[in-house]
């Protein structure tokens, strides 16, 4: 027995009849509602009892309802080749490439806006290319086109932001980002963030650089690099009575050993021509000097959260999220890594390094991303892309 709805046939894919989607149809191919709706409850009852119907003959039949009905002009319209979003294309230098929202979403995303913001931009674009019918943008069209329109929701420092982004690509040379901070700041996840934010693939911490030294010097060759940087005075003998200050000594020494790992790195993204983020306790103001890595730009930022509460409680919380990472052990040495802090903050003056605290993790990503769009404005290669 026939099934009263009929499967429409299209290629080696079949799908059932449906006089709603049918009606849609119609209205995205420009026709008045009332009647998209009438021709697809009549065609319903023309097919009842029919058990498959091909495509072809489904839009001949739906056409041939529409000039019995509504005349010719309306056939025509239904019949007329379709827009169709995905065959937008955005024309630039490289080539042609298939306009995608999501990667509009993502690449406004890079620049440190929220993604509800960049969300509703890249959709209010496509409305946009939607509504002129355009099949075919450049890709300086699309840039201004985000500008407007992220000027309009949040404001021009964000519009700004977007553009110095996207033009991170004409450097002539790499960008390594330089991320220090006394433990449980967030170096990593603000890091991490930047990483896929920013499309840098290569993100490495100066623990793990510790951890492969490990490897090669034994605990008996080179002891402070056996120890957490809090923990780095009981791996030395010095004749310092000071608990502070040789505490600060011992973690100075260990991370002048840890940054020789830190420096082959840059000398390689300096040959490779490769943008890198690197995170660390160990990267002291002033141990990364600009004009010794001439191949590079060197971006160095100090994290930091001044309240100790807030300081305890993210120990805490990554406790929580990360299984194995007790917070006890952090918390009996907070006194230790608050003097660090307070050491770092210090360098960071000294050197003219730009510190970032912020209690909320999300707003701290932010900040950076703030500091390093003015970073990268002053560099004597950059280029503003135009719009």
């Amino acid at each position: 027995m026939a099934s009263a709805v009929p499967d429409v046939v299209h290629g080696s894919r079949r799908f059932p009849f449906s006089k709603g989607i049918l009606a849609h149809d119609m209205v995205e191919a420009g026709l008045p509602v009332s009647i998209s709706y009438d021709v697809a409850v009549e065609l319903e009852r023309e097919l009842a009892g029919v058990g498959e119907i091909a495509c072809e003959e489904l839009s001949r039949r739906v056409a041939d309802l529409l000039r019995s009905g509504h005349g010719p002009a309306a056939a025509e319209k239904y019949l007329a080749p379709r827009f169709r979003l995905e065959d937008v294309v955005v024309k630039g230098p490289e080539g042609d490439v298939p306009f995608s929202k999501g990667l509009l979403t993502r690449s406004i995303e890079s620049s440190g806006i929220e993604p509800a913001v960049a969300y509703a931009v890249s959709r209010q674009i496509q409305g946009e290319i939607a509504k002129a019918r355009e099949t075919a943008v450049t890709r300086r069209w699309l840039r201004g086109m985000v500008y407007e329109r992220l000027e309009a929701l949040a404001g021009t420092r964000a519009a700004e932001r977007y553009l110095v982004w996207r033009s991170i690509a004409n450097l002539e040379r790499p960008l390594v980002i330089a991320i220090g901070g006394a433990a449980g700041v967030g170096k990593t996840t603000v890091a991490i963030e930047l990483a896929h934010w920013l499309g840098i693939t290569g993100v490495i911490s100066t623990d793990f650089i510790r951890e492969i030294m490990r490897v090669s010097f034994s605990r008996e060759m080179l002891p402070i690099i056996h120890k957490s940087s809090y923990e780095a005075d009981e791996a030395v003998d010095m004749p310092i009575t000071d608990a502070r200050e040789r505490l600060i000594a011992a973690f100075h020494e260990q991370a002048r050993r840890v940054i020789v790992g830190v420096t082959a790195m840059i000398r390689r993204a300096e040959t490779e021509r490769r943008s890198f983020i690197v995170n660390g306790v160990h990267i002291i103001p002033g141990f990364l000097p600009r004009d010794m890595y001439p191949g590079v730009h060197i971006a160095n930022i100090l994290l930091a959260t001044r309240d100790p509460e807030v300081h305890r409680a993210r120990f805490l919380e990554r406790e929580t999220e990360a299984a194995g990472r007790s917070a006890d052990r952090y918390l009996s040495h907070m006194e230790n890594i608050r003097e660090i802090q307070t050491f770092l903050l210090r360098e960071a003056d000294l050197n003219g390094v730009p510190v970032v605290d912020a209690v909320n993790l999300e707003d701290q990503t932010t900040a950076v991303v703030e500091v390093l769009t003015d970073f990268v404005k002053g560099l004597p290669d950059f280029k503003m892309a135009e719009i």
